[in-house]
């Protein structure tokens, strides 16, 4: 490996480290790899188009419900007011005995 080779592999976090022990190799460190920055911005747009899909999605169900649910309410007859109930005038009992 190139100094220059070696140089990008611990910018990219690829770097590992390796002992001889009893004639084995044997791995001391090793980084996972990080994510670059062209990798995030992708997974950003990935992710902001999936969202805004759903919310139009979202947004043709509410308007096609929204719309059943008028051409539902239009067929039927309006629902009529109860009439106001008049109190009686009937005399209570205390003045019926008197």
């Amino acid at each position: 490996m190139t100094a220059a080779q070696a140089l990008e592999a611990a910018q990219m976090g690829r770097v590992s480290c390796y002992c001889m022990v009893n004639g084995t190799r044997r791995e001391i460190i090793r980084s996972n790899p990080k994510a670059t920055t062209e990798q995030l911005l992708k997974a950003a747009g990935i992710g902001a188009g999936s969202t805004s899909g759903a919310m139009v999605i979202a947004w043709l169900i509410y308007m096609l419900v929204s719309k059943v649910k008028s051409s539902a309410q239009n067929k039927l007859p309006p629902t009529p007011r109860p009439r106001k109930v008049k109190p009686s005038r009937r005399k209570s009992l205390g003045s019926a005995f008197t």
